[in-house]
């Protein structure tokens, strides 16, 4: 599809954008697991625009309409609610996100003017291969501001644009407007609906939109799901004493996960259904798999970076080895080249160490801290 087919297809006359779902139930627009006032929206229905949005030309608005069945005032008024919470707060994390890789350019930016300071106070007297050192800091910080400029910060741009045209989107139900039909001036209405959709939000932070749906008064972060019984919870393919959550169940959580703010203390609240003392024991059984395979996954994450770091300090070493050896007895192009690989296996040690492996610390970390998560199940 070319790009014009593709925009008379998704793009009103009046220069808006038009995405329709059609919806059996409310049950394909809101998790089924959500909790009465703190309603998430379901995978499916969130993938079906992923796809869309990235060719969205810039600066349109975009409208959504649901069709198939009718709802309820109070339902049309939770969808339309439910859709403005989802996107607004991914808005905010990305804008969050954004604002870390700023702040991490700016270290690195910081990094590299005093690493260059440091290669002009070297001493020309200095051993070659000492020099060499001092510039593996020059080179990879140098880089890391490079890449944040020249590749990192657009798509960033991008993707902050593509939320926020979803942030301010207007939700329509079949019947409401025929939207191939909207009139101009009504449009114009609809464009400043938009605009002042998203001037809401820019009051609003991410920290305070995520803490407002998971944190409690006692300072926990409290997941809460609604079960109709056993077979939302566990895989009833499972053994007992090998318990393992809904698959679904697991994809709810998991989105979930990230919003969980630091050093807070996970409580997953299950209501809805009654349960045995036995199935509670199940479901506690199963919830325990969840986090010790995420837990184990960290470590294993952890011990592979720990690996390649090994492996290129052993590299690193041989490499430093090499150009003292042949420091003065290889001729240029030789040296050159093996300082290249010196450069090279340095450059990757840095960002492993700088980057892939802090990450993997503070993800063991964040595992292992909810690991210990709260199992509260009432009905």
């Amino acid at each position: 599809m070319t790009n014009e087919t593709f925009q008379q297809h998704y793009l009103l006359s009046n220069g808006m954008a038009h995405m329709a779902y059609r919806a059996g139930g409310i049950g394909d627009i809101i998790c089924h697991y959500s909790y009465p006032g703190y309603e998430t929206l379901s995978e499916e229905f969130v993938a079906t625009f992923d796809d869309v949005v990235p060719h969205i030309p810039a600066g349109t608005p975009v409208v959504l309409e649901i069709s198939g069945c009718t709802f309820t005032a109070e339902e049309q008024a939770l969808i339309e609610r439910t859709i403005w919470n989802h996107y607004h707060i991914r808005l905010s994390g990305i804008r969050h996100a954004n604002r870390r890789a700023l702040i991490h350019s700016i270290w690195f930016t910081l990094s590299f003017i005093l690493s260059a300071v440091l290669l002009f106070l070297v001493d020309d007297n200095t051993e070659n291969v000492l020099v060499q050192y001092a510039y593996l800091p020059f080179w990879y910080f140098g880089y890391r501001v490079l890449m944040y400029l020249f590749v990192d910060l657009v798509p960033q741009m991008k993707s902050t644009r593509q939320a926020a045209q979803l942030a301010g989107m207007k939700v329509f139900f079949s019947g409401d407007v025929p939207l191939n039909e909207v009139p101009d001036g009504k449009a114009d209405a609809f464009t400043e609906e938009v605009q002042e959709n998203l001037r809401d939000l820019s009051a609003s932070s991410y920290h305070k939109m995520v803490d407002h749906y998971l944190m409690e008064a006692d300072g926990t972060a409290s997941l809460a799901c609604t079960v109709t019984g056993m077979d939302d919870v566990v895989r009833a393919t499972c053994v007992k004493g090998y318990e393992m959550l809904n698959q679904e169940l697991e994809g709810y959580i998991d989105q979930q996960l990230p919003y969980v703010p630091k050093k807070a203390q996970l409580r997953l609240e299950l209501e809805g259904a009654a349960f045995t003392d036995e199935e509670q024991a199940s479901i506690r059984c199963a919830v325990s798999s969840f986090f010790a395979y995420r837990v184990q996954s960290a470590r294993e994450e952890l011990a592979a970076g720990l690996r390649r770091i090994a492996a290129f300090v052993a590299l690193m070493v041989a490499a430093t080895i090499l150009l003292f050896a042949t420091e003065h007895t290889a001729d240029k192009a030789t040296l050159e080249l093996i300082t290249m690989f010196f450069w090279l296996i340095g450059d990757y040690l840095i960002d492993y160490v700088v980057v892939d492996l802090v990450n993997a610390i503070r993800e063991k970390r964040r595992m292992t801290r909810l690991s210990h998560a709260d199992v509260v199940i009432e009905k």
